[in-house]
């Protein structure tokens, strides 16, 4: 069941979230705390004696504040800092209003906006006027929190977007990289990844953006350059006769059936080519049960994987109570994983329930593939990170790229309503075994060989020779 129920959880258990303003924030804020508090598989390895007292305070000042605000959006980010404090990516607070036009922000830009991103850029810079078929924008620091740019609508052929109106949030991470916030054009807001290249700046999911002013020297033509967000999910193709690349972007319990059949289709060509590349650079996770099949071609000995400690809180066991009346359609072993966690929470509530590791061996060791690599980035995350761990274990093996995600020590979640705002907050049952003697939270899974995330198929390709 390691990193099983999370699909299931976010797939049937979530809440459409929708705020009211005559909610009030302080009953809001409260039911938020006792809900992670009361459910959080994590809250007593991040509360811990030497960060109590810093958890008290903010405790504190955040319920004086959430007496004191008045409006949706000064509560959310309220408890989006309550959240914060955890640091776990699988702890996730459901977003405002979908399609409104209140989520929108705006900044004031001067009328001379090209002159203020005009000078010259002695190092690459996302600042700058960019343009596509349907909007200007100017990326310029966001006024309201550090280390954050704002790409502000100077012109737009939607007549819905006005000018001053923010696009999308850019928070700058490594190598080029950027978490973001972007509104599409209906006003909906999506979390993403974009990319900075001279002169093109790519969104994930929503297209490029070119950078038409300052001017770049040695600037890409558009149509030349290669998306690092390929748009197949998962996709085998052959480099030459001693090479396959296999382009795995979601482990989502749905692909497992299609990851199969695929493996199946290539076998004969796989079997054949000694060195393989294995590309999970954009893998967000999903089921580790989707990547089992090729286990057979890494195995070199024995690979353990962990096991896992889940909270049986009345919350967690309710809810998968609800999932068991509600959903119609389990497959057979999801079920028989919710039926475990449902009997185990109804024996021994409000305990732990251990769920040991195993070892995985295979008879024999497969004469091809020799050698494997394996790409990462920051985007490889949850259960593509447990593919890590267990991949790691293979003498065949060497991960090339950058630091993993980081979200992987806790998962599992379900869904928490917080009462008359409707938001909900998605809480981990699940702590990992191995958090006894490491943590990959906030860090990330370390590759072998460590490279900007967007040339290590190129650096692969180099030490497979």
């Amino acid at each position: 069941m390691r990193q099983f129920l999370l699909f299931i959880a976010m797939g049937f258990l979530t809440v459409n979230p929708v705020i009211s303003q005559s909610c009030p924030c302080i009953h809001t804020f409260t039911n938020l705390q006792t809900a992670v508090e009361d459910n959080y598989a994590g809250f007593a390895d991040k509360v811990t004696p030497k960060t109590k007292s810093i958890y008290d305070k903010l405790v504190t000042d955040l319920r004086k504040k959430a007496s004191e605000v008045n409006t949706d959006k000064a509560c959310y980010t309220l408890l989006k800092n309550y959240v914060a404090f955890y640091k776990d990516g699988h702890l996730q607070l459901s977003d405002l209003p979908q399609n409104s036009e209140a989520n929108i922000q705006y900044q004031t830009l001067p009328e001379n906006i090209e002159t203020l991103v005009s000078k010259p850029q002695q190092t690459p810079s996302v600042q700058g006027i960019y343009k596509t078929d349907n909007y200007t924008l100017a990326v310029v620091p966001y006024t309201k929190r550090k280390n954050v740019y704002a790409a502000v609508t100077v012109q737009s052929s939607n007549t819905n977007w006005k000018k001053g109106m923010i696009k999308m949030l850019l928070t700058p991470q490594k190598n080029g990289y950027y978490s973001v916030e972007y509104f599409a054009a209906d006003f909906q807001k999506y979390s993403t990844t974009g990319y900075l290249s001279g002169n093109v700046l790519e969104i994930a999911e929503f297209g490029i953006f070119e950078k038409i002013q300052p001017k770049q020297t040695n600037a890409t033509p558009v149509d030349q350059y290669v998306s690092v967000f390929p748009s197949a999910d998962n996709s085998i193709t052959f480099i030459d006769s001693s090479a396959a690349l296999l382009t795995l972007n979601n482990f989502s319990f749905g692909y497992q059936a299609a990851l199969d059949s695929l493996l199946l289709f290539h076998k004969a060509g796989l079997e054949q080519r000694k060195n393989w590349i294995i590309d999970v650079r954009n893998n967000g996770g999903g089921s580790t049960s989707t990547y089992q099949c090729l286990l057979p071609y890494l195995f070199t000995n024995p690979i353990q994987q962990y096991g896992s400690l889940y909270r049986l809180s009345s919350g967690h066991v309710a809810n998968f109570q609800n999932l068991l009346i509600n959903a119609s359609s389990l497959p057979n072993n999801v079920q028989q994983a919710v039926e475990e966690f449902v009997k185990n929470g109804t024996e021994r509530p409000n305990q732990w329930f251990e769920k040991k590791g195993k070892i995985v061996q295979f008879d024999s060791v497969k004469n091809h593939p020799k050698k494997i690599a394996i790409l990462t980035s920051k985007t490889t995350a949850s259960s593509a990170e447990i593919f890590l761990m267990d991949a790691k274990q293979s003498k065949k093996v060497t991960i090339v790229g950058s630091y993993s995600a980081g979200v992987v020590d806790y998962g599992d979640g379900t869904n928490f309503s917080l009462g008359c705002s409707q938001l909900s907050i998605l809480i981990p049952t699940r702590k990992s075994e191995y958090l006894s003697f490491q943590s990959f939270d906030n860090m990330g899974i370390r590759p072998d060989v460590l490279c900007d995330s967007k040339d290590a198929l190129q650096v692969a390709l180099q030490k497979l020779k």
